[in-house]
């Protein structure tokens, strides 16, 4: 059941029931099984427009492992990952908030662009911070992670990170699980 404090709808399969808070009649009920397909696939399209667009709905970003305001560009990653997600068969997207992959991602964005920017690929390509960053994004979670263990772009991302973390008192916080 899902709730705005105002409206409540229930899912049970395909029924959907939804009931106003304070409205006198009862609950509305919505079985999808007797929509047409037209109506269905209008409401599919809908869907996943909310869907991908609701993921640009941050307001915070994780960069280095800090907490920033959300960017136009991690909006757009977000949605990103929704898509991704979608196209490879899950309805959740790996949460960024506070998890590694849209951490893996900065980290690997900052450290690729620090090797490699400027310089022209063997494709003919010069790569600049823009190309490097579609190029991680367009890269799957565990291709990012794996790309984290090549030595010389490890060596630059733990840098960043050790660089983002200074001035974190570690000895207090570690107090609390002693």
């Amino acid at each position: 059941m899902r709730s705005n404090q105002v409206v409540t709808v229930g899912v049970e399969g395909r029924r959907l029931t939804f009931t106003v808070v304070g409205a006198v009649g009862g609950a509305i009920t919505l079985d999808a099984n007797g929509l047409s397909a037209e109506v269905r696939e209008q409401a599919m399209i809908h869907g996943l427009v909310q869907k991908v667009r609701d993921a640009a709905a941050i307001q915070r970003a994780l960069v280095n492992g800090v907490e920033t305001k959300a960017t136009p560009n991690h909006k757009r990653d977000a949605m990103g990952r929704v898509v991704e997600a979608l196209v490879a068969g899950r309805w959740n997207a790996e949460r960024v908030g506070g998890g590694r992959i849209g951490a893996d991602e900065t980290i690997l964005s900052r450290a690729m662009a620090e090797l490699y920017e400027g310089k022209t690929n063997k494709a003919g390509v010069l790569m600049d911070a823009d190309w490097i960053r579609a190029k991680v994004t367009g890269m799957t979670a565990e291709e990012r992670r794996g790309m984290l263990l090549v030595p010389a772009i490890k060596e630059v991302a733990d840098r960043l990170r050790a660089e983002a973390a200074q001035g974190v008192d570690t000895e207090s916080l570690l107090d609390d699980f002693e």
